[in-house]
């Protein structure tokens, strides 16, 4: 007979589990709510800039304007931007985005690593694999964050010490499908600024095309590199949502089998005792 002491211990367990994988669903939902809109926010911005740098582009006064963006160098090294959470409770979301990155990685030599998140940070470094520069991921990303990781990869394209930059995420779709992808963000590609809304009339930029063209080109990529860390962000809370939605729905389903497993021992319990009740009175009256 199962002990009817270890079966409620068992369950007061699991429902306290239970209450903290619940609470965590709905944290997790308030998250994902504030990053998507964090994440439309900064599409207004960022398309703003995607429309000011293409009318450049074209611009007759803006002859081979930002030209070196565009062009891949050679002889310098890649650079990967791994993102991942500083937390783990999410599923596959950092294991699929790690393994994804280190398949990248290691079929290249020459390679520069920054890491977003701590779990990033500490898979390569038990990879071997050396750190440029590594960021936390403490809630959400900030500009702050944006602007760090966009400049430091603009001056050292700029400066021809690296060739290319990627950027490693988790993205989702509209179905809520999640997978790991790879976005190149520098050298730029013009088919990204092909298809932006054009402006009604000419416009004359102060001090010159070229001159205005530099100062947003930066803007720029800070705009995307923030667009992709709220659209991994989004991913995060998503992926930890689904994987505590889960677990809560495990817990049921064993405090459903608890209980009833309680209520046989109890039943056989009492039945037991019925029992040697009635054998003592059977005895005493013989």
């Amino acid at each position: 007979m199962a002990n009817i002491t270890d079966i409620k211990a068992r369950i007061k367990s699991i429902n306290d589990t239970r209450q903290i994988t619940k609470a965590m669903e709905l944290i997790s939902v308030s998250k994902v709510k504030r990053a998507q809109e964090n994440y439309d926010k900064n599409l207004f911005y960022f398309k703003s800039l995607i429309k000011a740098i293409s009318d450049l582009l074209e611009n007759t006064d803006c002859v081979d304007c930002g030209e070196r963006f565009f062009k891949r160098g050679t002889g310098g090294a890649t650079a990967y931007i791994v993102i991942s959470s500083d937390k783990g409770l999410a599923g596959g979301y950092n294991h699929n985005v790690l393994n994804y990155a280190m398949d990248l990685i290691s079929k290249d030599d020459n390679k520069k690593v920054v890491t977003f998140g701590k779990t990033a940070a500490e898979f390569f470094k038990r990879n071997n694999v050396s750190i440029e520069k590594e960021f936390l991921s403490i809630g959400n990303p900030t500009l702050k964050d944006a602007r760090s990781i966009a400049y430091d990869i603009y001056h050292a394209f700029d400066n021809g010490e690296i060739d290319e930059a990627v950027i490693v995420f988790t993205d989702i779709d509209d179905k809520g499908v999640q997978k790991p992808v790879a976005f190149e963000i520098l050298p730029l590609e013009r088919s990204q600024f092909d298809s932006a809304e054009k402006y009604g009339s000419k416009m004359i930029y102060d001090p010159s095309a070229d001159v205005v063209l530099d100062s947003l080109i930066p803007q720029y990529l800070v705009g995307l590199v923030f667009a992709v860390l709220l659209h991994a962000t989004v991913s995060e809370h998503k992926a930890r949502m689904v994987a505590m939605e889960s677990a809560t729905r495990n817990a049921d389903e064993m405090l459903d089998k608890l209980h009833l497993e309680y209520n046989r021992a109890r039943q056989e319990s009492i039945t037991n005792e019925l029992l040697e009740i009635v054998s003592g009175s059977a005895s005493v009256g013989k």
